[in-house]
């Protein structure tokens, strides 16, 4: 999905139960385990510019 993520971030997504979808205005969205939102609701990075 060609999403910069600092070390500890992309160990979280590769090696977790996190998810990373890209929406579709092109920025990424993550996407938390059932353990911290039970919906699963998509959480973007806020300082994100596009």
């Amino acid at each position: 999905n060609l999403t910069l993520l600092c070390g500890f971030h992309h160990r979280l997504i590769h090696h977790g139960d996190w998810q990373v979808r890209m929406a579709a205005d092109g920025l990424p969205e993550f996407i938390p385990p059932q353990y911290l939102d039970p919906l699963r609701r998509s959480r973007r990075n806020t300082l994100q510019r596009a």
